[in-house]
């Protein structure tokens, strides 16, 4: 795919390759796009929109890393229990970034509602279940505590009022559809940059791919840079699971993550290309 002009790209020093798919190519993960030799991820950061259009480009504010982390770790509605999401959210809000954060019965849109209305936070977000359904859009969601958000109701959050300019949905097929799903639409609803899966992803695996995307994120020279760099992490084996730890992540000691998790090599592309970063790349 970058055969034709990846000469041009090096002589230029180009570092990040932005994506405009159409179709069925939006399921795939630019990052892991190889060449017998190497991933994309190696030689470009990557980012991915869904229409120039509804791409906010303004440099963000890096004074304002402050995060309202919020999640559910609890079965609910059918849908699987998700432990591994309370080390993200507690370690993104506490030790990587200042910020706020919210499990489970605090995971309602109301309180979500009320926390950006009371301070303003440059990051959301979001570890729950979502799923993107392509043929029945109208079905599509995002798992809230006591509800599912539906997409066609993620405009009316006004992610632009105040403005959040890095909504991450660490969920299940969030960027999957015409658009780029659900992360299509949040986009739309003003948020400048979205950090959304393809598929299905790891509880587990999540965490350390978060973590990593986060602690690079205040100082890196763009989001996909940092997230480049996790990425990276993860594919490398710097950043891993040993002991039913997460070991690796810059200036952190090894988090623990529940007990009996399953223990998986993050080196393969399944647990670091399914998050693609759409929207404003910056």
């Amino acid at each position: 795919m970058m055969r034709p002009i990846d000469a041009q790209l090096q002589v230029m020093k180009i570092e990040t390759v932005v994506f405009v798919m159409d179709s069925g190519l939006r399921v795939i993960p630019p990052a892991a796009l190889y060449d017998g030799k190497q991933f994309l991820i190696e030689r470009y950061a990557s980012a991915n929109i869904p229409a120039l259009r509804v791409t906010r480009l303004e440099d963000r504010d890096r004074k304002n890393t402050r995060v309202l982390a919020m999640g559910l770790t609890e079965a609910r509605e059918g849908l699987s229990a998700l432990p591994s999401v309370e080390v993200e959210i507690r370690t993104i809000g506490t030790q990587v970034l200042s910020g706020t954060t919210f499990l489970n019965q605090d995971f309602t849109v109301s309180n979500l509602q009320e926390q950006r209305s009371k301070s303003t936070y440059g990051i959301l977000h979001l570890g729950t279940h979502g799923q993107f359904l392509q043929d029945r859009a109208k079905d599509s969601y995002i798992q809230f505590w006591d509800s599912k958000l539906r997409s066609d109701q993620i405009p009316k959050l006004r992610f632009d009022q105040p403005v959040i300019d890095m909504l991450t949905l660490s969920a299940c097929e969030t960027a999957v559809g015409n658009n780029l799903g659900i992360s299509g639409l949040a986009v739309e609803s003003g948020a400048r940059s979205i950090l959304a899966s393809l598929w299905k992803v790891s509880d587990v695996g999540t965490a350390p791919l978060m973590i990593s995307f986060y602690k690079a994120f205040p100082n890196a020279l763009s989001k996909a840079t940092a997230l480049r760099q996790a990425q990276l992490d993860l594919l490398k084996g710097k950043v891993k699971i040993e002991n039913n730890q997460i070991v690796g992540v810059d200036g952190l000691a090894a988090i623990a993550l529940p007990k009996g998790s399953e223990n998986i090599d993050l080196r393969h592309p399944f647990f670091w290309s399914s998050f693609i970063l759409v929207g404003n790349w910056l």
